[in-house]
């Protein structure tokens, strides 16, 4: 599904620590991809993603609180299309 992935990346010298990363990511995904019942036309859907991200004030104290309004939100579910999809599965895992 992902067609390309280009990746810069700027990294400070003195600190080995990254700065700056661009990205550039094309994703690809047809009917025949996906684990739905057969349609009259067969689709292909293009995406093409430019990200920028900038890296700073490494070990700075940081103070992060919940919104108030958020204590009782709901997570969305997943696509129920994209959990029957047997081609291109990703696990994640966390430290």
């Amino acid at each position: 599904m992902m067609k390309s992935l280009s990746l810069k990346e700027w990294i400070a010298k003195a600190t080995m620590y990254p700065k700056k990363t661009q990205m550039a990511i094309r994703s690809v995904v047809s009917s025949d991809d996906l684990a739905i019942p057969e349609t009259e036309e067969k689709f292909t859907m293009t995406e093409d993603v430019e990200v920028e991200l900038l890296f700073y004030d490494y070990n700075q104290p940081v103070s992060i609180e919940l919104p108030e309004a958020a204590e009782g939100a709901v997570g969305l579910p997943l696509i129920p299309v994209l959990n029957q999809t047997t081609k291109n599965q990703t696990a994640t895992t966390s430290v």
